[in-house]
């Protein structure tokens, strides 16, 4: 929950904590939250229902889902067609956000899902890196090889062009030179060029593990321990909002008269739009959730 998030259609006053409207989408830091406390859709068991209640909205179920999945494998949830969003009353929203997770639950527990986040986690995983141990026989053979090829470039050079003789002969007596230094026991220059390529690959290491760490956190190999991380970050995050929190209108927006309550990151204040009615209907599910992932 420690990423910037920009919010969208809401359901309230876009005004409300300051936050921008934005036409078509949202981008957010976290999946789980947001269904929980914003995208606010209703999936009855009965197929009538759901079907009404999706038409409502002026999306499909396949496209509901779709957003559903792209919310959690990318923290990006495309809000567009959702007019009625802004219709809904809290009662509405506590009580359909109940349907929300039930069926999300459902969905991330399906193998249309499971498939999904297996080749996205895939896809995502860093390229393989081959480390070839770096020894200090290895690097004087490499730079006196490649001085002897720029030593005959260079005579094929002066058998073609005669007048280059001059400067290519100094430059063949300094390539000379530093062979003899690379051949010598106490070679200072093979030295330099061996210690900078143990660096250059220590840091090529550290950064390919890294990249390796980042990619096991993002996408654990059981895509439950995502969905444990979130539902833990959403407790633990909206048992600290002031539902109660009073705003005041400043410049045309509105902001906490709590100034401290500016300063909370966007989840807080995510969980505040969203009210103390859904939250109190989300609490119990997204606590059972957990229980049943543990």
């Amino acid at each position: 929950m420690t990423k910037a998030t920009l919010i969208t259609a809401s359901g309230l006053s876009p005004k409300r904590c300051g936050m921008p409207r934005m036409r078509f989408a949202v981008y957010i830091g976290t999946a789980i939250p947001v269904i929980l406390s914003l995208f606010l859709f209703s999936f009855k068991a009965a197929e009538t229902l759901r079907e009404e209640l999706w038409k409502q909205l002026g999306i499909s179920q396949e496209q509901g889902s779709e957003r559903i999945k792209n919310g959690f494998l990318y923290g990006y949830i495309d809000y567009g067609g959702t007019r009625n969003l802004h219709n809904l009353t809290w009662g509405d929203k506590a009580a359909i956000a109940k349907d929300l997770v039930i069926y999300t639950k459902n969905y991330l527990n399906g193998p249309a899902f499971k498939a999904a986040y297996a080749k996205e986690r895939a896809a995502s995983k860093p390229e393989n890196i081959s480390f070839v141990p770096v020894t200090k026989e290895g690097i004087k053979k490499e730079r006196i090889d490649e001085l002897k090829k720029n030593i005959k470039e260079l005579e094929e050079s002066v058998k073609k062009m005669p007048a280059l003789e001059k400067d290519a002969r100094k430059a063949i007596a300094g390539y000379e030179k530093a062979i003899k230094d690379y051949e010598s026991p106490d070679s200072k220059m093979l030295n330099v060029f061996y210690e900078t390529a143990l660096n250059q690959q220590q840091h090529t290491r550290q950064q390919y593990d890294k990249r390796m760490k980042k990619w096991e956190t993002n996408y654990p190999q059981d895509h439950r321990d995502k969905i444990r991380k979130y539902l833990e970050d959403y407790l633990a995050t909206a048992a600290t909002v002031d539902f109660d929190a009073a705003l005041t209108e400043k410049n045309g927006k509105k902001i906490f008269v709590n100034k401290e309550y500016e300063s909370r990151n966007a989840d807080w204040k995510r969980i505040y739009r969203g009210g103390r009615e859904v939250y109190n209907a989300m609490k119990p599910l997204a606590e059972q959730w957990l229980k049943e992932i543990k």
